[in-house]
């Protein structure tokens, strides 16, 4: 406790130092250090919130493969195994995967139920997946894959 009252004191005296300097220089000497200050604000604000938008971006990926004879989800896992991961695609058709584990996993299209338990017809293509772990929910756009993964 006598720490963080020590480290609160030099930190008030550091504040009250810059403001007596900056008083006694000129009024454009001011200004200038004020406009680098929110500059460097400005900035650190951005490279946070890029940093934080790009996290999690390419944790997961899910394309869709049309190849005869079957239909596939493909989904990629850039990060950790995930135990009863569930993808839901068009927030219509569910499966659960046990266990996604590290790499890419492919799911028979005809694996998927609506609430009814049909499964989607020939003509289906997914445009929007997620996946819900636990407490995390990833939303992603279905890509199309012409490669192999």
């Amino acid at each position: 406790m006598a720490g963080l009252v020590a480290i609160k004191t030099r930190a008030y005296r550091a504040v009250r130092g810059a403001r007596t300097r900056l008083r006694d220089l000129g009024r454009f000497h001011r200004l200038r250090a004020l406009f680098v200050a929110a500059f460097a604000a400005d900035v650190a604000v951005t490279v946070l919130f890029v940093v934080a938008s790009y996290a999690n971006a390419d944790r997961l990926v899910v394309s869709y493969r049309a190849e005869f004879p079957t239909r596939l989800i493909v989904v990629r896992n850039r990060s950790q195994v995930m135990a009863d991961a569930e993808v839901i695609l068009d927030a219509r058709y569910r499966f659960v995967i046990p266990r996604l584990d590290v790499g890419s996993i492919g799911i028979d299209l005809r694996d998927f139920r609506d609430e009814g338990g049909l499964p989607p017809d020939r003509a289906y293509r997914p445009t929007t997946a997620v996946i819900e772990h636990e407490n995390e929910r990833f939303e992603l756009q279905v890509g199309t894959s012409e490669s192999s993964p």
